[in-house]
This record gives C-alpha cells, sequence and structure tokens, in this order.
C-alpha cells in the first residue's frame, strides 16, 4: 500500500529533486550566452511599458507594428517578463537567463507534480 496524506498520495522528494535537477542542469550552459535575434527590441520596448497597458496584450498583438506588419500573436506573458527582467536586470543577458531558469524549473515542478497526482489517483 501507498503512503498517503490528506491531500492524496506522498510524493518522494527524491524523484521530484532529480527531475528538477535534471532540468536545471540541461538549461544552465544557456546562462553564459547573450541576447539574440529581437531581444533587444523587445527589452527595450517593454523597459519602459506602463504596466496599466499590459493587459491590453491579451486582446492586441504584443508587437503593435513595431516590424512594419502586424504580428499573428498574443505573447502578453512574454512581454510581462521581458518588462520585469528589463526593470530588474537592465541590459544584463545573465539575468535574464537566470528568470528564464527559475521560471523552466517551476514549470517543470508543476509538471512532476500534475503528472505524479494523475499516475497515482
Amino acid at each position: 500500500m501507498k503512503p498517503s496524506s490528506a491531500s492524496g498520495p506522498v510524493l518522494p522528494g527524491w524523484s521530484l529533486a532529480f527531475c528538477l535537477g535534471v532540468a536545471a542542469a540541461v538549461y544552465l550552459p544557456s546562462l553564459g550566452g547573450g541576447f539574440i535575434g529581437d531581444d533587444f527590441v523587445y527589452i527595450a520596448r517593454f523597459a519602459a511599458y506602463p504596466w496599466s497597458d499590459w493587459p491590453r496584450l491579451f486582446t492586441r498583438e504584443w508587437s503593435e507594428g513595431i516590424w512594419g506588419f502586424p504580428l499573428s500573436e498574443l505573447r502578453p506573458f512574454s512581454a510581462l517578463s521581458f518588462g520585469l527582467d528589463a526593470r530588474l536586470y537592465g541590459g544584463e543577458a545573465v539575468g535574464y537567463r537566470i528568470s528564464n531558469l527559475i521560471l523552466h524549473v517551476g514549470v517543470v515542478a508543476a509538471v512532476f507534480r500534475l503528472t505524479w497526482r494523475r499516475s497515482v489517483c
């Protein structure tokens, strides 16, 4: 019989730690990289973007025509990430990469937990 708690089966800590370690190890080589492609444009764009305008990015494309044509994509959380990171790290690429590493590991933890709950319940 599997151990359980009031909220369901107990998640083995070693397996979660292993998955998070692998996720971090896979992402770590990117920490030494710089900005690429359109990063410069979006960092400059969202560094001073008003917080009050952020919700409209859920209904309007995020470039607002800076490339000379509208993009057919909504990316409000990418815009929020660029805005927060620009305010925190300025032009230091490693800060943006660390933020992405934290998000990456957090998503792995969430998927692991959801998968665990789904497979044992």
